[in-house]
């Protein structure tokens, strides 16, 4: 089960050069958190104030502990083979990225699915700061 007090590496998927999108919200929030290291993923942004934006999970070529779709359902459950491909084992679909079909395929690939809850407010116990 996720501790996410063992969590040192998030991949936010879904985040954009719109500050007020909840992808970049949550990116933002989890960054200013200490002991954090959280990457940036969106296929169509190389860099965002001054981050490195990854196009894919695969492409970080880091060991992700946890990764947080804000992202339509039918974008997450096309990125959940990423997921597995990256050894990543446990997904937060942050509200309105939840479907029964990715909660599904989270099952079916043995990946721990945490769902209906914001990893910000219910995971962190934080406000948003953006």
């Amino acid at each position: 089960m996720l501790q996410l007090d063992q969590v040192k590496t998030i991949a936010v998927v879904g985040v954009s050069e719109n500050a007020d999108k909840y992808g970049t919200r949550v990116y933002r929030t989890l960054k200013s958190r200490d002991g954090l290291n959280v990457l940036a993923i969106n296929p169509k942004h190389k860099e965002l104030w001054g981050d490195q934006v990854w196009p894919d999970l695969v492409a970080t070529e880091q060991r992700i502990d946890l990764a947080v779709f804000v992202v339509p359902p039918g974008v997450g459950l096309r990125l959940l083979d990423d997921v597995r491909l990256a050894g990543i084992a446990a997904v937060w679909l942050q509200p309105g990225a939840e479907s029964e079909q990715v909660i599904e395929r989270c099952q079916e690939y043995g990946i721990e699915c945490i769902h209906d809850a914001c990893i910000i407010v219910d995971g962190y116990g934080m406000r948003f700061l953006y």
